[in-house]
């Protein structure tokens, strides 16, 4: 993530802004590991702390493993309308370039479509050629999310 890293804690903290009262949020972050850094809460200052501890590393993304680990917390969530947003700054792959999640990018989707989770995803990067736009985009469309690629 890079230096897309203050840029994506922007974007991170404008999502929260005219949700419904009755809204609840967590913050994951994740790269070659998934970390749950704010369980969820409906205390906004919670999670925009949450989003501050956010932490750039050298590692790779594992973008599938996470999404899924992601729709799966879902289920420990309230009641009420459900989505996932993503903010990445890649594409699924180990800091060697090989594919970084067990989880395969149909698993993720159906699991999605499953559960009706809408998987929302921004990505966000310095060097366009890092972002897999194609399966944002589709990750996204296909499970009844939007995407945005910046």
């Amino acid at each position: 993530m890079g230096g897309a890293a203050e840029d994506l804690k922007k974007a991170a903290k404008l999502a929260l802004t005219n949700t419904p009262d009755n809204s609840y949020f967590s913050v994951v972050q994740f790269d070659e590991s998934i970390k749950l850094i704010q369980d969820f809460t409906q205390n906004i200052s919670a999670v925009t702390f949450a989003i501050d501890q956010y932490k750039v590393s050298n590692k790779g993304t594992c973008l599938y493993d996470a999404t899924y680990s992601a729709i799966e917390g879902l289920q420990k969530a309230p009641p009420g309308r459900r989505a996932v947003i993503v903010f990445t700054d890649g594409k699924d792959e180990n800091v060697n370039g090989k594919i970084c999640s067990k989880h395969t990018f149909q698993q993720l989707v159906d699991l999605g479509l499953k559960d009706q989770v809408p998987v929302n995803t921004i990505g966000l990067s310095y060097k366009k050629g890092n972002i897999n736009e194609v399966e944002l985009n589709g990750m996204a469309s296909s499970t009844g999310g939007f995407s945005a690629i910046a």
